[in-house]
């Protein structure tokens, strides 16, 4: 069960942010490159009432009962191409409980944070 927007809530804005790690392969003839990205995807988001470090982390399911399995996280959809993306390593889902959320029992508040955040 994903937690949903509040009814009249605005969109959720993501942010991204790419890094090129390695230039590995050009093809001059073809115009063909192989590169290794870094791809992070980042969002406030209020409903994040919960400290979340890697869930869900290299394709890993989050287990039952995991809070962090009911947090929106943006789907990643790749232009069609002759071949498709390879997912080397993926971090998982992060988050942070800012000050204006109520944090769920045990969890803390982080520090000069005022809205929750995800990435």
């Amino acid at each position: 069960n994903i937690r949903t927007l509040k009814p009249g809530a605005p969109p959720t804005n993501v942010s991204l942010a790419v890094t090129l790690l390695k230039l590995i392969d050009v093809d001059q003839n073809t115009f063909d490159f192989e590169v290794e990205l870094k791809v992070i995807l980042s969002w406030v988001d209020e409903r994040i009432d919960t400290t979340c470090a890697g869930s869900g982390q290299s394709g890993q399911e989050i287990i039952s009962g995991d809070v962090c399995g009911t947090f929106w996280t943006p789907p990643l959809l790749w232009a069609p191409t002759t071949t498709q993306p390879e997912v080397i390593d993926d971090s998982g889902l992060y988050t942070l409980v800012g000050a204006s959320t109520t944090p769920a029992s045990g969890q803390e508040v982080a520090p000069n944070l005022a809205r929750s955040i995800a990435w």
